[in-house]
């Protein structure tokens, strides 16, 4: 007797089998769908290094997904790529981007209550307003470059083809009333795309730790004229005084003036153009990048005695840290001249805050005549919906900007509440005496001046004092990174309580060098944004002259 077979129907086969797909597909898709909805979607944010406070950049992480970067290349291909919503660039690199279209209007009713250009200023330092108009007048001068007969050319969505002005009376011959970038409706202003955070210059710094520095002699006799050129201040050091090591900042636009200023100083060549007062560094172009950058390479080895590959002697360095850490460590091989930010200066004037064994100042400085100002700024990616970047200027206000709005009294008064309480948690003193040495009266709303703060007081909670700078967002950045703020009013209260000592005396050699505006006869230039092809022959050719 044989044995049946039992088989399954083929339609029955087919069933099961579908069955079983739609159940995988569904647990596929639910999983995706669950891990979305426990870990949704955050957009980016991007940072250069630690350009922040911890404690903000905390908060920017529990909202955002933040990004840091070394260099700007790499903000600009993450804006480029719509992979940054937001973050820290220079002013040059957004110029670049604001020419192609890729950055967004700031909606400033997020941040003033007022919006209009003045009132938008007046909390700027000078030297911001300034900046930002240099910038106006060199995107004015580009677009007619770029577009010379100023023809209006859409594309099928919409867009500019190329930017273009805006004139008054719509008559070229008359005065230029702005241009067009972002193909929205309105006439378009550099102020209008940036939120402005930092501003810096350069200054030579160098050590003056004989102990740490053997080499280096008459330290006490280092002196330079007010004019004193770049090649006149490093040989100084090198020539008179036995320094050795430098550090240089790795940057192609900063060592592309220093070769402009070194020709034009020494009257191999002059790259400045204009009056006394107001010289303007020639822009580079395709056809003299080249000789430029020689100059540069015959600079460094007139001022050190050595080549720029020979690292022994020079070494370029792109991380601000880096340079604060090398002029500054106790270590002979270390560097002991640095071309750097006066931020980065002001970090290593406070040595102690990074290396516990140095107590006192290492360092002095010079601020070179023939200088130049870099801007830092927030900057909102073009494709960024309005609902979204609204609600992002709202957060940064909150986290990260807070304060940049505030009067001075305003900070005064916000800061010596936080004072109060800092003293009360660490001393015995009653809450009430507290407040009698810090406030002219009983409400909190008007705080007592430096000047009017009992000296025995101030001496005693001194402490209290110098811990209490985390008030506000804005604050608490300048105490995390020490660059000069673009705010006008803050920038007056930190000269006002930042720099005193105990006995309430001012640090004037670090006020200096925070003060980018006390020198007026400096000649601060702008950094040169670049096109795309002069940017990679450039990058091209500085990389062969430097390379070890």
């Amino acid at each position: 007797m044989s044995d049946k077979k039992h088989s399954i129907a083929p339609f029955k086969l087919r069933f099961i089998l579908i069955l079983i797909l739609v159940i995988i597909t569904l647990g596929f898709f639910g999983t995706i769908l669950a891990v979305k909805i426990k870990n949704p979607f955050r957009v980016s944010i991007y940072n250069y290094e630690s350009y922040l406070s911890p404690k903000v950049i905390n908060k920017l992480k529990q909202k955002y997904t933040y990004n840091t970067f070394s260099s700007v290349t790499e903000f600009t291909k993450a804006i480029n790529s719509q992979k940054a919503v937001a973050g820290i660039g220079s002013d040059y690199q957004l110029t670049e981007l604001l020419l192609e279209g890729k950055i967004k209007k700031i909606n400033f009713s997020k941040i003033y209550d007022k919006t209009d250009k003045n009132s938008i200023y007046s909390h700027y330092s000078i030297a911001v307003r300034k900046h930002l108009d240099k910038f106006e007048s060199f995107i004015i001068n580009k677009v007619k470059e770029l577009n010379p007969e100023n023809k209006i050319e859409k594309n099928r969505k919409g867009k500019i083809i190329k930017p273009y002005l805006y004139f008054k009376n719509d008559d070229p011959k008359q005065e230029v009333l702005g241009f067009e970038v972002d193909s929205k409706e309105g006439i378009d202003h550099f102020y209008e795309f940036l939120i402005p955070y930092f501003l810096q210059d350069k200054l030579v710094v160098y050590n003056i730790n004989k102990k740490s520095h053997p080499n280096i002699k008459d330290v006490d006799k280092i002196s330079f004229k007010k004019d004193a050129t770049w090649l006149e201040i490093i040989k100084t050091l090198t020539s008179k005084h036995g320094y050795k090591n430098i550090a240089w900042t790795n940057s192609y636009l900063d060592n592309a003036m220093i070769g402009q200023f070194y020709a034009s100083e020494e009257k191999i060549k002059n790259y400045l153009v204009g009056t006394p007062e107001h010289e303007k560094l020639e822009s580079l172009t395709l056809n003299n990048y080249q000789e430029i950058y020689d100059y540069f390479i015959k600079f460094v080895k007139e001022a050190s005695g050595y080549s720029i590959k020979d690292t022994s002697r020079n070494r370029l360095i792109s991380d601000g840290l880096t340079l604060v850490n090398e002029i500054i460590e106790p270590i002979p091989t270390k560097n002991d001249v640095s071309v750097m930010y006066n931020g980065d200066a002001l970090d290593a004037y406070y040595a102690s805050d990074n290396f516990e064994s140095l107590t006192d100042v290492q360092i002095k400085y010079v601020r070179p005549k023939n200088n130049y100002f870099l801007l830092d700024a927030w900057i909102i990616s073009q494709g960024t919906d309005d609902e979204e970047s609204d609600e992002l200027l709202e957060f940064l206000n909150k986290e990260s900007m807070l304060g940049q709005q505030f009067s001075e009294e305003e900070l005064e008064q916000k800061y010596l509440q936080n004072v109060a309480n800092e003293i009360e948690k660490n001393s015995g003193i009653p809450k009430q005496e507290i407040l009698k040495n810090l406030f002219k009266n009983s409400s909190l709303k008007t705080p007592k001046k430096v000047h009017e703060i009992d000296v025995s007081f101030w001496k005693e909670n001194y402490n209290s004092f110098m811990d209490s700078f985390d008030f506000i967002p804005a604050i608490a950045n300048f105490n995390a990174i020490n660059y000069t703020p673009a705010y006008i009013d803050i920038n007056k209260f930190l000269k006002n309580y930042y720099f005193k000592d105990e006995n309430k005396n001012d640090d004037e050699e670090a006020m200096n060098i925070f003060d980018v505006e006390k020198s007026t006869w400096i000649n601060h230039q702008i950094y040169q944004p670049l096109d795309l092809k002069l940017r990679t022959a450039i990058s091209d050719y500085y990389y062969e002259l430097t390379k070890s």
